[in-house]
């Protein structure tokens, strides 16, 4: 009897020691990212690119792990890890060769030794986008690379063990021109088995990189000098309505001009897209105003020229009044566009911060906390 009790002590002592293997089921693929590069952020052609370093880890079978990983794996890495919504992959191969590694243990962790299939593989390629502009410039974007690969049934991903930080972006590396990092994360999630023929349903992994776009530039270049021509326009009710009118008329269409001109300078800055920006707003409400200035200028004369001739006085007084309304309408009109400005940008970054809809497991960056202090300072 005490040998039957020592024998089997001995064989649960062994088989506690024995490294876990994979026997049945989907593979658990543990995924954790470094984020070497993002650039070339690209809102014509909504496109960014990205080099990425993903380090893989799973569970070998009795026999990979019998033979000590020398006959490879029977898990392809390359093949499951389909970048689904590039449109242009230059590099998607392994940085090194596929190894069977022991896995430090955490503190804490009282199980068997842990002893699985490392691999680094580099992806770098070009990425489809779907930006939100109408906030230009105080929008926040959300670039997203989707990762594909089989059947969840067969394979799924998940995030390392016992590891906080899942997506980590080595920002000297990323000098992003015209925006600022908010958080990377990484979001494990499947596919609608309704979009499948066969009604199959595929793992994928949503690495996110959210950025917020730097305005002050657009703040110096073209604001600025729209507001300064609106504040010009102010300047026609100094000028007598009935017999300066020709200089009032000249002085109008000559800001007219400019700012029409001015458009076409800035027309590089702001992005070709099928509906009006923010920005465009603004700049397109400076020649409305100047416009009705010129059209205002007009219609005081020409009232003037078909009344009485002691009608001056009264026509003189309309226009005065006329000018203190455009002051007015000027100043609450840029109060209320500030606020609505500051409101807009808030929300494009409370936007970013939600939770995404898609995603039933979500990991963030341990940089998320500071970049979200950070823009909420600015």
């Amino acid at each position: 009897g005490c040998l039957a009790l020592m024998k089997s002590a001995l064989d649960t002592m062994a088989q506690w020691c024995r490294p876990a293997t994979w026997v049945k089921g989907p593979r658990l693929i543990e995924i954790s990212i470094t984020v070497q590069r993002v650039g070339n952020v690209d809102t014509l052609l909504e496109t960014c690119e990205a080099f990425l370093l993903i380090d893989a880890y799973w569970l070998p079978s009795e026999a990979e792990l019998a033979a000590d990983g020398k006959g490879g794996s029977s898990w392809d890495c390359v093949s499951n890890f389909q970048p689904v919504n590039a449109t242009e992959v230059t590099k998607l191969e392994l940085r090194k060769p596929l190894v069977l590694k022991k896995v430090a243990n955490q503190p804490g962790y009282k199980g068997p030794t842990l002893i699985k299939w490392h691999a680094m593989l580099d992806i770098h390629g070009k990425f489809k986008q779907q930006f939100a502009l109408r906030a230009f410039p105080l929008d926040c974007q959300s670039l997203r690379l989707r990762l594909e690969m089989g059947n969840v049934k067969a394979m799924r991903y998940i995030p390392v063990e016992q590891q906080e930080v899942l997506v980590s972006v080595e920002r000297e590396l990323c000098p992003l021109t015209g925006w600022s990092w908010v958080a990377a994360s990484i979001n494990f999630t499947q596919t609608d088995p309704c979009l499948s023929e066969q009604s199959n349903s595929y793992a994928q992994m949503v690495i996110e990189f959210h950025l917020a776009r730097q305005w002050m530039p657009y703040l110096w270049r073209v604001v600025l000098f729209t507001f300064l021509l609106m504040v010009s326009s102010t300047l026609v009710y100094v000028m007598d309505p009935i017999e300066e009118c020709p200089d009032r008329l000249s002085f109008s269409f000559t800001l007219l001009l400019t700012s029409v001109a001015f458009q076409f300078t800035i027309h590089s800055m702001i992005p070709a897209v099928p509906y009006m920006t923010l920005l465009e707003k603004y700049v397109l409400s400076s020649v409305v105003m100047i416009f009705f200035v010129a059209l205002w200028s007009a219609l005081v004369n020409g009232a003037h020229s078909i009344s009485q001739e002691n009608a001056s006085v009264f026509y003189k007084w309309l226009d005065k009044n006329a000018g203190l309304l455009h002051l007015t309408l000027l100043a609450s009109g840029h109060t209320a566009g500030l606020i609505y400005c500051v409101r807009e940008r808030r929300r494009q970054l409370e936007l970013l911060r939600a939770p995404s809809c898609n995603a039933p497991a979500k990991k963030h960056s341990s940089e998320e906390k500071f970049a979200c202090a950070h823009m909420c300072q600015q």
